[in-house]
Protein backbone atom coordinates (compact mmCIF):
# COMPACT_ATOMS: atom_id res chain seq x y z
CA UNK A 1 0.00 0.00 0.00
CA UNK A 2 1.63 3.30 -1.07
CA UNK A 3 2.42 5.93 1.55
CA UNK A 4 0.35 8.53 -0.29
CA UNK A 5 -2.95 6.96 0.79
CA UNK A 6 -4.81 8.83 3.52
CA UNK A 7 -8.21 7.13 3.52
CA UNK A 8 -9.29 3.50 3.12
CA UNK A 9 -12.91 3.41 2.04
CA UNK A 10 -15.72 1.08 3.12
CA UNK A 11 -15.31 -2.54 1.90
CA UNK A 12 -12.07 -1.67 0.10
CA UNK A 13 -10.63 -5.17 0.60
CA UNK A 14 -13.89 -6.96 1.35
CA UNK A 15 -13.64 -10.70 0.69
CA UNK A 16 -10.04 -10.60 -0.57
CA UNK A 17 -9.23 -14.20 0.35
CA UNK A 18 -5.80 -13.95 -1.31
CA UNK A 19 -4.65 -11.19 1.03
CA UNK A 20 -2.17 -12.64 3.57
CA UNK A 21 -0.10 -9.63 4.68
CA UNK A 22 -1.06 -6.01 5.26
CA UNK A 23 0.93 -2.90 6.15
CA UNK A 24 -0.87 0.35 6.93
CA UNK A 25 1.41 3.31 6.12
CA UNK A 26 1.85 6.39 8.31
CA UNK A 27 -0.18 8.46 5.86
CA UNK A 28 -3.47 6.66 6.57
CA UNK A 29 -5.75 8.73 8.84
CA UNK A 30 -9.14 7.13 8.15
CA UNK A 31 -10.23 3.49 7.93
CA UNK A 32 -13.96 2.99 7.38
CA UNK A 33 -16.14 0.00 8.32
CA UNK A 34 -15.85 -3.48 6.83
CA UNK A 35 -12.61 -2.67 5.00
CA UNK A 36 -11.04 -6.10 5.57
CA UNK A 37 -14.13 -8.15 6.35
CA UNK A 38 -13.89 -11.64 4.90
CA UNK A 39 -10.11 -11.60 4.39
CA UNK A 40 -9.95 -15.06 5.93
CA UNK A 41 -6.30 -15.76 5.02
CA UNK A 42 -4.93 -12.53 6.47
CA UNK A 43 -2.08 -13.57 8.80
CA UNK A 44 0.06 -10.46 9.36
CA UNK A 45 -1.07 -6.89 10.07
CA UNK A 46 1.36 -4.04 10.72
CA UNK A 47 0.75 -0.34 11.21
CA UNK A 48 3.90 1.63 10.46
CA UNK A 49 5.58 3.44 13.32
CA UNK A 50 4.67 7.09 13.33
CA UNK A 51 1.02 6.73 12.37
CA UNK A 52 -0.81 9.17 14.65
CA UNK A 53 -4.26 7.57 14.40
CA UNK A 54 -3.70 3.81 14.35
CA UNK A 55 -1.17 1.37 15.74
CA UNK A 56 -0.36 -2.33 16.03
CA UNK A 57 1.26 -2.14 19.45
CA UNK A 58 3.21 -5.04 20.92
CA UNK A 59 3.39 -6.71 17.49
CA UNK A 60 -0.23 -7.71 17.99
CA UNK A 61 -1.05 -8.32 14.31
CA UNK A 62 -4.05 -6.04 14.46
CA UNK A 63 -5.20 -2.48 13.81
CA UNK A 64 -5.95 -0.45 16.94
CA UNK A 65 -7.38 3.05 17.04
CA UNK A 66 -4.89 4.71 19.33
CA UNK A 67 -7.09 7.42 20.85
CA UNK A 68 -9.60 5.07 22.50
CA UNK A 69 -7.74 1.72 22.45
CA UNK A 70 -10.33 0.13 20.15
CA UNK A 71 -9.40 -2.99 18.21
CA UNK A 72 -10.69 -2.44 14.67
CA UNK A 73 -9.28 -5.34 12.68
CA UNK A 74 -7.78 -8.67 13.67
CA UNK A 75 -6.51 -11.74 11.85
CA UNK A 76 -5.67 -15.38 12.50
CA UNK A 77 -2.47 -14.48 14.42
CA UNK A 78 -3.78 -11.58 16.49
CA UNK A 79 -2.80 -11.34 20.16
CA UNK A 80 -5.08 -8.77 21.76
CA UNK A 81 -2.98 -6.40 23.93
CA UNK A 82 -3.99 -5.87 27.56
CA UNK A 83 -4.45 -2.16 26.81
CA UNK A 84 -7.41 -2.76 24.46
CA UNK A 85 -10.78 -1.59 25.85
CA UNK A 86 -13.17 -2.29 22.97
CA UNK A 87 -13.37 -4.97 20.28
CA UNK A 88 -15.23 -3.40 17.37
CA UNK A 89 -18.01 -5.03 15.34
CA UNK A 90 -16.83 -7.57 12.74
CA UNK A 91 -13.22 -7.32 13.93
CA UNK A 92 -12.62 -11.03 13.23
CA UNK A 93 -15.60 -11.62 10.93
CA UNK A 94 -15.24 -14.86 8.93
CA UNK A 95 -11.66 -15.39 10.17
CA UNK A 96 -11.91 -19.12 9.65
CA UNK A 97 -8.30 -19.92 10.60
CA UNK A 98 -8.55 -18.36 14.05
CA UNK A 99 -8.06 -21.24 16.52
CA UNK A 100 -7.84 -19.53 19.90
CA UNK A 101 -8.29 -16.02 21.25
CA UNK A 102 -7.50 -14.35 24.58
CA UNK A 103 -9.77 -11.49 25.65
CA UNK A 104 -8.02 -9.25 28.21
CA UNK A 105 -9.55 -8.23 31.52
CA UNK A 106 -9.78 -4.57 30.49
CA UNK A 107 -12.19 -5.13 27.59
CA UNK A 108 -15.52 -3.42 28.35
CA UNK A 109 -17.42 -3.97 25.08
CA UNK A 110 -17.46 -6.42 22.16
CA UNK A 111 -19.37 -5.40 19.05
CA UNK A 112 -21.87 -7.31 16.96
CA UNK A 113 -20.49 -10.16 14.86
CA UNK A 114 -16.99 -9.48 16.17
CA UNK A 115 -16.15 -13.20 15.94
CA UNK A 116 -18.97 -14.31 13.66
CA UNK A 117 -17.94 -16.95 11.14
CA UNK A 118 -14.80 -17.99 13.08
CA UNK A 119 -15.83 -21.59 12.55
CA UNK A 120 -12.49 -23.14 13.58
CA UNK A 121 -12.34 -21.50 17.00
CA UNK A 122 -11.50 -24.09 19.63
CA UNK A 123 -10.76 -22.09 22.77
CA UNK A 124 -11.94 -18.65 23.89
CA UNK A 125 -10.11 -17.39 26.97
CA UNK A 126 -11.67 -14.38 28.64
CA UNK A 127 -10.06 -12.67 31.65
CA UNK A 128 -13.06 -10.37 32.22
CA UNK A 129 -14.16 -10.89 35.84
CA UNK A 130 -17.41 -8.93 35.50
CA UNK A 131 -18.90 -10.10 32.20
CA UNK A 132 -21.27 -7.82 30.28
CA UNK A 133 -23.98 -8.77 27.83
CA UNK A 134 -23.00 -9.46 24.23
CA UNK A 135 -25.23 -9.96 21.20
CA UNK A 136 -26.24 -13.48 20.31
CA UNK A 137 -24.41 -13.07 17.01
CA UNK A 138 -21.13 -11.84 18.50
CA UNK A 139 -19.70 -15.35 18.11
CA UNK A 140 -22.26 -17.58 16.43
CA UNK A 141 -25.79 -18.91 16.58
CA UNK A 142 -24.64 -22.29 15.32
CA UNK A 143 -25.41 -24.93 17.96
CA UNK A 144 -22.61 -27.21 16.74
CA UNK A 145 -20.06 -24.41 17.13
CA UNK A 146 -21.39 -23.47 20.57
CA UNK A 147 -21.13 -27.06 21.77
CA UNK A 148 -17.61 -27.65 20.40
CA UNK A 149 -15.78 -24.48 21.43
CA UNK A 150 -14.50 -24.19 25.03
CA UNK A 151 -15.12 -20.91 26.85
CA UNK A 152 -12.56 -20.46 29.62
CA UNK A 153 -13.44 -17.82 32.22
CA UNK A 154 -11.77 -16.42 35.36
CA UNK A 155 -11.64 -18.39 38.57
CA UNK A 156 -15.03 -18.33 40.31
CA UNK A 157 -16.85 -16.65 37.41
CA UNK A 158 -18.67 -19.52 35.67
CA UNK A 159 -22.04 -18.58 37.19
CA UNK A 160 -21.61 -14.95 36.11
CA UNK A 161 -21.09 -15.95 32.48
CA UNK A 162 -23.97 -18.40 32.58
CA UNK A 163 -26.23 -15.54 33.66
CA UNK A 164 -25.28 -13.11 30.87
CA UNK A 165 -26.93 -12.97 27.44
CA UNK A 166 -24.62 -14.05 24.67
CA UNK A 167 -22.18 -15.87 26.94
CA UNK A 168 -24.70 -18.29 28.39
CA UNK A 169 -25.22 -19.93 25.00
CA UNK A 170 -21.88 -21.73 25.29
CA UNK A 171 -22.22 -25.36 26.33
CA UNK A 172 -18.67 -25.82 27.62
CA UNK A 173 -17.73 -23.16 30.18
CA UNK A 174 -14.79 -23.90 32.44
CA UNK A 175 -12.35 -22.01 34.64
CA UNK A 176 -9.04 -20.77 33.28
CA UNK A 177 -7.17 -22.56 36.06
CA UNK A 178 -4.13 -21.33 37.95
CA UNK A 179 -0.87 -19.58 37.21
CA UNK A 180 2.08 -21.75 36.29
CA UNK A 181 4.68 -22.19 39.04
CA UNK A 182 7.47 -19.62 38.61
CA UNK A 183 10.86 -20.81 37.47
CA UNK A 184 13.81 -19.41 39.39
CA UNK A 185 17.25 -18.88 37.91
CA UNK A 186 20.41 -17.04 38.88
CA UNK A 187 21.56 -14.53 36.28
CA UNK A 188 24.31 -11.98 36.75
CA UNK A 189 24.31 -12.47 40.50
CA UNK A 190 20.55 -12.04 40.88
CA UNK A 191 17.55 -14.28 41.24
CA UNK A 192 15.38 -14.03 38.15
CA UNK A 193 11.76 -15.18 37.97
CA UNK A 194 9.99 -16.43 34.87
CA UNK A 195 6.53 -17.92 34.39
CA UNK A 196 4.84 -19.68 31.49
CA UNK A 197 1.72 -17.66 32.32
CA UNK A 198 2.18 -14.24 30.74
CA UNK A 199 1.61 -10.97 32.55
CA UNK A 200 1.87 -12.30 36.10
CA UNK A 201 2.92 -10.48 39.26
CA UNK A 202 5.63 -12.11 41.38
CA UNK A 203 5.40 -12.25 45.17
CA UNK A 204 8.79 -13.08 46.67
CA UNK A 205 10.11 -13.33 50.20
CA UNK A 206 13.76 -13.72 51.22
CA UNK A 207 14.80 -14.98 54.63
CA UNK A 208 18.39 -13.93 55.16
CA UNK A 209 20.49 -11.95 57.64
CA UNK A 210 21.85 -9.90 54.73
CA UNK A 211 20.13 -7.04 52.97
CA UNK A 212 18.84 -7.40 49.44
CA UNK A 213 17.53 -5.14 46.69
CA UNK A 214 14.62 -5.85 44.35
CA UNK A 215 14.59 -4.64 40.75
CA UNK A 216 11.58 -5.74 38.71
CA UNK A 217 11.84 -9.48 38.13
CA UNK A 218 15.34 -9.60 39.65
CA UNK A 219 16.55 -9.86 43.24
CA UNK A 220 20.21 -9.61 44.26
CA UNK A 221 21.52 -12.94 45.56
CA UNK A 222 22.94 -12.87 49.10
CA UNK A 223 25.36 -15.56 50.27
CA UNK A 224 22.90 -17.58 52.35
CA UNK A 225 19.16 -17.32 52.04
CA UNK A 226 15.81 -19.02 51.48
CA UNK A 227 13.62 -17.54 48.75
CA UNK A 228 9.93 -18.28 48.30
CA UNK A 229 8.02 -16.94 45.31
CA UNK A 230 4.61 -17.42 43.75
CA UNK A 231 2.83 -15.81 40.78
CA UNK A 232 -0.59 -14.20 40.55
CA UNK A 233 -2.76 -12.81 37.77
CA UNK A 234 -6.27 -11.40 37.77
CA UNK A 235 -8.74 -14.14 36.94
CA UNK A 236 -6.43 -17.05 37.80
CA UNK A 237 -5.69 -18.96 40.97
CA UNK A 238 -2.32 -18.18 42.51
CA UNK A 239 0.48 -20.49 41.45
CA UNK A 240 2.20 -23.06 43.62
CA UNK A 241 5.16 -21.72 45.59
CA UNK A 242 8.75 -22.18 44.47
CA UNK A 243 11.26 -22.51 47.34
CA UNK A 244 14.95 -21.82 46.79
CA UNK A 245 17.66 -22.53 49.35
CA UNK A 246 21.06 -20.99 48.64
CA UNK A 247 24.35 -21.47 50.47
CA UNK A 248 27.30 -19.73 48.83
CA UNK A 249 30.73 -19.67 50.45
CA UNK A 250 33.87 -17.68 49.85
CA UNK A 251 32.51 -14.22 49.13
CA UNK A 252 35.29 -11.86 50.22
CA UNK A 253 34.05 -8.57 48.82
CA UNK A 254 33.83 -6.83 45.48
CA UNK A 255 36.25 -9.17 43.72
CA UNK A 256 35.16 -8.10 40.24
CA UNK A 257 35.33 -4.40 41.13
CA UNK A 258 31.90 -3.87 39.62
CA UNK A 259 30.54 -2.03 42.64
CA UNK A 260 28.53 -5.03 43.80
CA UNK A 261 29.10 -7.91 46.18
CA UNK A 262 27.18 -10.89 44.83
CA UNK A 263 27.39 -14.50 43.72
CA UNK A 264 29.86 -13.64 40.96
CA UNK A 265 32.37 -12.75 43.69
CA UNK A 266 32.13 -16.20 45.28
CA UNK A 267 34.84 -18.84 45.19
CA UNK A 268 32.41 -21.76 45.43
CA UNK A 269 28.74 -22.55 45.48
CA UNK A 270 28.10 -25.10 48.21
CA UNK A 271 24.41 -25.66 47.66
CA UNK A 272 21.52 -24.42 45.54
CA UNK A 273 18.34 -26.42 46.14
CA UNK A 274 15.14 -25.72 44.24
CA UNK A 275 11.93 -27.27 45.52
CA UNK A 276 9.13 -26.71 43.05
CA UNK A 277 11.22 -24.28 41.03
CA UNK A 278 13.79 -24.59 38.30
CA UNK A 279 17.21 -23.01 37.87
CA UNK A 280 19.54 -22.44 34.98
CA UNK A 281 23.21 -23.25 35.43
CA UNK A 282 24.97 -21.10 38.01
CA UNK A 283 27.25 -18.43 36.50
CA UNK A 284 30.93 -19.12 36.09
CA UNK A 285 32.79 -18.30 39.30
CA UNK A 286 36.25 -16.86 39.73
CA UNK A 287 39.06 -19.25 40.56
CA UNK A 288 40.87 -18.37 43.88
CA UNK A 289 44.02 -17.22 42.17
CA UNK A 290 42.03 -14.93 39.84
CA UNK A 291 40.09 -13.56 42.77
CA UNK A 292 43.26 -12.68 44.62
CA UNK A 293 42.46 -14.51 47.83
CA UNK A 294 42.51 -17.97 49.38
CA UNK A 295 39.13 -19.68 49.97
CA UNK A 296 38.00 -20.53 53.46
Amino acid sequence: MPNTITDIKNRAFYGCTGLTELTIPCSVKSILDNVFTGCQNLATITVEQGNTVYDSRDNCNAIIRTADNTLLQGCQNTVIPNSVNVIESKTFYNCKKLKTINIPAGVTAIGQMAFYGCSELEIIKTYITEPFEIDNNTFSNNTTFLSNVVLQVPHGCIAKYQAQNGWKKFTNIEELGKCATPKVSIKNGKFHFECETEGVDYHANIETPASFVTNGNDINVPAMCVVTVYASKEGLEDSDVSIVEVDIRGIKGDVNEDGKVSITDAVSVVNIILNGGEATAAPALNEPEEAGHVPE
